[in-house]
C-alpha cells in the first residue's frame, strides 16, 4: 500500500474522530510529516505546458518537435525535447505529412507523348540493313521527303 494510500485512510479516521492523527500514523505505519503533507496539484505544471505547446504549434504547424522545443526553451520552459515529443502524440499535434509531388506531363519530360513515337524509340536498326529499309505497318520518319 502507498503512503498516500496510507494517509487517505488516516485521514479518514482522524476526520471521523475515531483516533488521534498520532495514533492513526502508528497504526498504519505512516510517518507523521507524510499525514501532514498537503500535495500540490500535480498536473499545474504540466497544463501550463500543454497550453504553450498548443499555442507553439498552431502558431508554426509545419514545425517539428526539435524545433518546438528550441522555441518553448526561448520563452523559458525548462523541457526536453522527448517530453515534447510525447506530449505532442497525445495531443495529435504532428506535423502534416507532405504531399508526394505532382509528375510531369507532355514534351518536357523526355518521354514519347505518341504512342507511334514509342515504338521507333525502342526499335534500333541492324548494322547491315540499309538506310532505307521500310518497317511494315509503321510510317516512314523523316519529314515530308520523296524520293
Amino acid at each position: 500500500m502507498s503512503p498516500g494510500h496510507k494517509r487517505q485512510i488516516a485521514e479518514e479516521f482522524v476526520s471521523g474522530e475515531r483516533c488521534t492523527a498520532r495514533a492513526a500514523c502508528r497504526h498504519f505505519g505512516l510517518h507523521r510529516s507524510t499525514f501532514g503533507y498537503k500535495a500540490k496539484e500535480p498536473d499545474a505544471w504540466l497544463a501550463k505546458l500543454k497550453c504553450a505547446l498548443r499555442r507553439m504549434s498552431n502558431q508554426h504547424p509545419e514545425l517539428g518537435y526539435p524545433k518546438i522545443t528550441r522555441l518553448l526553451k526561448k520563452e523559458g520552459w525548462q523541457v526536453g525535447s522527448r517530453i515534447v515529443q510525447r506530449l505532442r502524440r497525445e495531443l495529435g499535434l504532428a506535423v502534416p505529412a507532405k504531399k508526394p509531388k505532382k509528375r510531369r506531363k507532355g514534351a518536357s519530360t523526355g518521354q514519347p507523348t505518341a504512342p507511334l513515337r514509342a515504338a521507333y524509340r525502342d526499335w534500333e536498326p541492324l548494322a547491315c540493313c540499309s538506310r532505307n529499309l521500310q518497317l511494315k505497318g509503321l510510317p516512314k520518319l523523316g519529314g515530308n521527303r520523296e524520293a
